[in-house]
């Protein structure tokens, strides 16, 4: 198996306040950091072992403008960074990008993954960014601990293509497909990382 575990979730957000205000007050996160950067900002969010990234600015305009607010990018914890990133590039992945030397590949529907080691300890924040730690207050509620599933808009990209990127490069295994909704979307759930956490791709 390549892809271990879902180390963050970034998502990118016309108004990352907003967003990081709902996901407070209706899921129960905390906000534990800031960064400004010259091209964007981010708010770090956690619940439980769930780690979130909301980011806005200038950086994330090309993604918000073909995708709408949405996932960006899943981090992935891989027992063999190397080696996960030689077989995603095989199956149709591209590097895009790194952060401290771990590579960021593209995934499907705009999405990337940035792949890095599975001895990172949960309790790191996410590299690439100069976090300064927000005032803690308890958060309300929530029924989040960890992450059952992550949904992404793959548009009108080959399902059949999506998967076989999944599969073959990060290790994931196609659990099924099916359609849903009013107007049938073609969709494929993933599964394989540690936790049970499943990807779903949602096709046009």
């Amino acid at each position: 198996m390549a892809g271990h575990d879902i180390a963050y979730v970034e998502v990118y957000a016309k108004d990352k306040q907003r967003t990081a205000q709902y996901l407070v007050s209706a899921m129960g996160f905390a906000c534990l950091a800031d960064s400004v950067g010259s091209d964007r900002s981010s708010l770090l969010l956690r619940r439980a072992t769930t780690h979130l990234v909301v980011t806005s600015g200038p950086a994330t305009w090309k993604f918000l403008d073909a995708h709408g607010d949405g996932v960006a990018d899943i981090a992935l914890l891989c027992t063999d960074v190397d080696a996960t990133a030689e077989e995603a590039l095989r199956a149709g992945a591209r590097e895009v990008g790194s952060v401290r030397g771990n590579p960021i590949l593209t995934g499907a529907g705009g999405v990337t993954h940035t792949l890095l080691p599975a001895e990172r300890t949960p309790g790191d924040w996410p590299a690439g960014h100069r976090w300064a730690a927000l005032p803690q207050h308890p958060a309300p509620t929530g029924h989040v601990r960890r992450l059952d599933g992550v949904a992404i808009d793959i548009g009108a990209t080959d399902l059949e293509e999506a998967v076989r990127l999944y599969r073959d490069g990060f290790g994931l295994a196609h659990r099924r497909s099916r359609a849903s909704g009013p107007h049938p979307h073609r969709t494929a759930d993933l599964g394989g990382l540690q936790g049970g956490p499943t990807l779903t791709l949602l096709s046009a």
